[in-house]
């Protein structure tokens, strides 16, 4: 004998959630988009230096950009972001003067599919990660944060 729940309303299905800990990013769907989060582990007291050939600070249109065309170009790429991704564009409610809107486009909405386009060309971002000091030893650049440091033969300042 099969049972109903008469009355009660039909459970909504779960939300889309994926966690990929190897590229340290949760992928969740929300109305219709996958939107990839970042996240990082790190150990008290723990210092880690990463090489990178290119490291982009800032990540606002012209730090995505760059972080798009130097992953495109196969460049191990790191993008620093003291804030949160997409800069004043992601506040704007609608850019207007966009090539390839021609009815506008929410600022959001462009700066994540920036964002997911540079990551899929293999740029890394971390997000609330300012950068405390840059030094140049040789031809090496070294970037520390709070937690890291990063080395890199070029650095783009997009702030």
């Amino acid at each position: 004998m099969i049972r109903k729940n008469r009355g009660a309303a039909p459970k909504a299905p779960p939300p889309f959630l994926s966690l990929n800990p190897t590229r340290g990013s949760i992928i969740q769907k929300t109305g219709g988009y996958l939107i990839e989060s970042w996240f990082r582990h790190t150990r008290e007291g723990s210092s880690m230096t990463e090489t990178y050939d290119v490291i982009i600070i800032g990540a606002g249109p012209a730090g995505l950009t760059a972080g798009l065309y130097t992953g495109r170009a196969r460049l191990k790429t790191l993008i620093l972001e003291k804030a949160t991704f997409g800069g004043q564009a992601a506040t704007t409610d609608l850019i207007e003067n966009y090539p390839g809107f021609p009815e506008g486009v929410g600022g959001f909405q462009l700066m994540e599919l920036m964002k997911q386009q540079a990551v899929e060309f293999g740029a890394e971002l971390r997000e609330i990660t300012p950068v405390a000091t840059i030094e140049v030893e040789g031809e090496n650049r070294i970037i520390r944060t709070e937690d890291d440091s990063f080395t890199a033969k070029a650095i783009i300042i997009a702030s």
